[in-house]
């Protein structure tokens, strides 16, 4: 149970009252997981559900990227950090998603003194965030007046240990109804790199996400997977989690969604997916990737954007029982 202990659960200071505490489950995966109570959500029944997966650039990793950065040290500046996360924050409120996804999320992201956009996200989202230590994790935030409402006391944190990849990938899962039904929303960051072992890294991942959930658990997923469409993507989707219970939603013809790790390649490395209940209405990725620093000369460089990945949005909504017959008769 040591790997349980290591995972530390963050929630926003603003959430509602606890919820009254049924049940306390610890699993070798290094999570918890907490009982529950209904929340009535019928006013959203025929509502659609906008959720947006974003890797918003831990500042620890901009270690890799010095010469773009150009800063004095391996980190990137501290003006260029709080550039980096205001830009970021700035752009979550105003795209106003009903669920949020984000990967490499640390704490500082949430502190007004690293993102001036740090108060208006803690008005407008209640944020569950799971890490182990300080290391930058996942986080699931969910809007206060969205179209889903939070089913639980706390996230199910999965992973943040070496057989998953390190500490960084850990996978948010946090229970929320959604037009009168229970939706597991699951925030995730896969291992990437070119080591033989990598596969294996996200097969036991997914295994751990699998075990955590029941068999009518309804889904919506979105995370960094380090990799693009092609082998190592098929050899994930293969497996029980995403080949017997998952679709991947598409993207526009073209789209990009990252830069590879030195920041010389556009690729495709963040997805959604959902439930066979759920269809999409419309999925893209908002942007092109470029690196976050801008020209070769100025030192430190001049902040252009918040991340080298951009978000993906999705909108999706329940099927209603006359499309669910349409797609059995197809």
């Amino acid at each position: 149970l040591q790997s349980v202990l290591k995972v530390v659960i963050h929630k926003s200071t603003s959430n509602p009252a606890h919820l009254p505490l049924v049940s306390v489950v610890a699993a070798l995966s290094g999570a918890l997981v907490l009982g529950y109570r209904q929340v009535d959500d019928s006013g959203h029944k025929d509502q659609s559900l906008r959720v947006i997966t974003w890797n918003v650039l831990a500042r620890p990793y901009t270690k890799y990227n010095s010469q773009q950065h150009r800063a004095s040290a391996k980190l990137e500046d501290e003006n260029q950090t709080k550039q980096r996360y205001t830009l970021a924050g700035e752009e979550l409120v105003g795209r106003a998603a009903d669920v949020v996804f984000l990967q490499e999320c640390e704490s500082d992201f949430f502190e007004p003194r690293w993102n001036l956009a740090a108060s208006k996200l803690e008005e407008a989202y209640y944020t569950y965030r799971c890490n182990v230590g300080d290391s930058p994790g996942t986080a699931v935030l969910v809007k206060k007046t969205g179209q889903a409402t939070c089913h639980a006391e706390r996230p199910l944190c999965i992973g943040g240990t070496e057989e998953t990849g390190g500490d960084s990938k850990v996978a948010t899962l946090m229970q929320l109804m959604h037009g009168g039904k229970m939706l597991t929303a699951a925030s995730i960051h896969f291992r990437g790199g070119p080591q033989a072992d990598v596969p294996v890294s996200r097969r036991k991942h997914a295994d751990l996400i699998l075990d955590g959930l029941t068999p009518e658990t309804e889904i919506v997923l979105g995370g960094d997977f380090n990799c693009n469409p092609g082998d190592q993507l098929d050899n994930l989707e293969v497996h029980p989690l995403f080949r017997d219970r998952l679709k991947r939603l598409p993207l526009q013809q073209d789209a990009k969604t990252g830069l590879s790790a030195d920041m010389s390649r556009e690729e495709i490395l963040d997805y959604i997916y959902v439930s066979q209940g759920l269809e999409v209405l419309r999925s893209f990725a908002t942007a092109k990737p470029r690196p976050p620093w801008a020209g070769n000369a100025t030192k430190p460089a001049k902040v252009y954007g918040a991340s080298d990945h951009v978000p993906v949005f999705a909108e999706i909504k329940w099927k209603t029982t006359a499309t669910a017959r349409e797609k059995e008769t197809e």
